[in-house]
Order: C-alpha cells, then sequence, then structure tokens
C-alpha cells in the first residue's frame, strides 16, 4: 500500500495511540468528580419539610442582609479584607472623587470667558429687545441656561449609573458568598 491509504492507516494509529493514553486519565478524573458529587449529595439531608427548608433559606437571607448591611451601611469589610472591589466607602468616595473631577472638566470646558459674553452679546442681537439695564431678557435667560444644563446634563446619569453599577455587583457578590 502506498499514498493516501497509507497516510490515512498511520494517521489513525497514531490517533488510537494518543487516545489510550489520554483515556484513562480522563476516565480517572471523570470517575474523582463524580465520586465527590455523590459524596457532597449523600451529606446534604434527604428529606426537607417546607418549614425547614424556608428556615434555612431565611436564614441565609438574614446572613447576606447582614453582611450587606455592614458592607454597604457601616463600610466595614471584615469578611472580605483582601478584596478590594468589596471596600465600599473607599470605592464610592472614589466615584465621588471622579465625578467631582468630571465636573470641573466640565466646567472648563464649556466656560471659556470670551464664549459666554459672546454667546450673551449674540443673544441679544437676536432678540433686539429693549429691557432694563443690568437684567437680560428673559427669552436669553433661558436659552443660555437651557445651553448649560444639557452640556452638563449627562454627567450626574453617568455617576449614578457607575455607582448602582458597583452596588449591584457588590450585591451579587454577597449573594454568591451566602449561598
Amino acid at each position: 500500500m502506498v499514498g493516501v491509504p497509507l497516510l490515512a492507516q498511520k494517521l489513525v494509529q497514531i490517533q488510537a495511540t494518543i487516545i489510550s493514553k489520554c483515556l484513562p486519565e480522563m476516565v480517572k478524573n471523570i470517575s474523582d468528580k463524580l465520586n465527590s458529587n455523590l459524596q457532597e449529595l449523600k451529606a446534604t439531608p434527604g428529606h426537607l419539610s417546607l418549614t425547614q427548608a424556608m428556615t434555612a433559606f431565611m436564614q441565609i437571607i438574614g446572613s447576606a442582609k447582614e453582611s450587606l448591611r455592614k458592607i454597604l451601611l457601616r463600610g466595614e469589610f471584615d469578611k472580605y479584607p483582601d478584596d478590594k472591589g468589596m471596600h465600599c466607602t473607599a470605592r464610592v468616595a472614589e466615584k465621588l472623587n471622579q465625578y467631582a473631577d468630571q465636573l470641573q472638566v466640565n466646567r472648563v470646558e464649556y466656560e471659556p470667558k470670551e464664549n459666554i459674553l459672546m454667546d450673551e452679546i449674540g443673544l441679544l442681537m437676536e432678540t433686539k429687545g429693549i429691557g432694563l439695564p443690568n437684567f437680560l431678557p428673559r427669552t436669553v435667560f433661558l436659552t443660555i441656561l437651557q445651553g448649560r444644563v444639557k452640556e452638563v446634563s449627562n454627567t450626574p446619569v453617568d455617576f449614578v449609573s457607575k455607582v448602582w453599577g458597583y452596588r449591584g455587583i457588590v450585591v451579587t457578590s454577597v449573594f454568591v458568598a451566602s449561598f
């Protein structure tokens, strides 16, 4: 035999050799995992009544609630000393500092002094209104105010979104650790 059939036969032999070497180890790993799962299953109580199940569930919820109270409200992180993500007070303070910095950046970006005066002059020229000295006409004031509000309106929404996203991660972590 020469050619493709011989090559195919050699490849099948190589694959069979590799599989015969790996298969016993795979079977052993599967058997070990199955045995550990069976032992864990045997360790669980056989039959729980509804009241026992509810009592156990309420204890788990109570434990999670107390952990969340410590982490989120009191700023304690004794259960998670090495996990910086669970040090809620410090992370929220960081987010507040980032928010304050972002507000300062927005203020500097949107308030060059010459642009404010030019905007007001442009709007006053556009309204061509006669008004009291030292007072802007109502439409000019509202237009300027709406523009300033639009410039910074997304910043608080982004901040709240980040804080609630972080809080959601903390709550999820506590519930996963409780169960």
